[in-house]
């Protein structure tokens, strides 16, 4: 009787343990409000929480935030937003195209107009890679500019030449005549 409670008792441990390795993991990415300003929202602007699922969330400062998974990018339109990743998390933080992953207990804010952004590393690094493609790094109590860069002009696509027709002397007929109903 004692050796078959013993092995009663070692598979309901072995099914709890199997219960909580199953459990999803919880991110240790939050959205932080601005110690500066504690009456504020966790946010300003519209987040655009792209997940590596290829979900889209639109957010509104009032609207309840999803949990933020690894690999989300957050982008945020004429606002703000301060995010801190876990000791094994990673995000990119997205402005103006601008890509920048955070990652290992870092912390940043991101603010993003229409024009122009800034990024700001409270703790850990971002890295983003630079218009020739190279990997830059900007430390903790460091600062990046973003500005968007101007299109290049649009080149004509064809040559203006004459077509041979004078448009100004060809009349064209009402739509309601009988002239310009289709023939059939």
């Amino acid at each position: 009787m004692v050796r078959s409670q013993r092995i009663i008792m070692c598979g309901v441990f072995f099914l709890i343990v199997l219960c909580f390795l199953s459990l999803p993991a919880f991110a240790e990415i939050k959205l932080q409000k601005d110690p500066n300003s504690p009456s504020a929202t966790l946010f300003d602007g519209t987040l655009i929480l792209t997940f590596s699922d290829g979900r889209i969330s639109l957010l509104e400062p009032s609207d309840e935030i999803p949990e933020i998974m690894p690999g989300t990018i957050l982008e945020v339109l004429n606002g703000k937003f301060l995010v801190a990743t876990g000791t094994n998390e990673q995000v990119v933080a997205s402005c103006l195209g601008q890509n920048f992953d955070v990652g290992g207990g870092g912390s940043v804010s991101l603010s993003c107009g229409e024009q122009s952004g800034l990024l700001k590393v409270h703790a850990g690094t971002a890295t983003f890679k630079d218009e020739t493609g190279n990997l830059k790094t900007i430390n903790a109590g460091e600062e990046y500019k973003i500005e968007l860069k101007a299109a290049p002009s649009a080149k004509p696509t064809a040559a203006t030449e004459e077509s041979g027709f004078d448009l100004d002397e060809i009349e064209v007929p009402d739509s309601r005549s009988f002239e310009a109903s289709p023939k059939t």
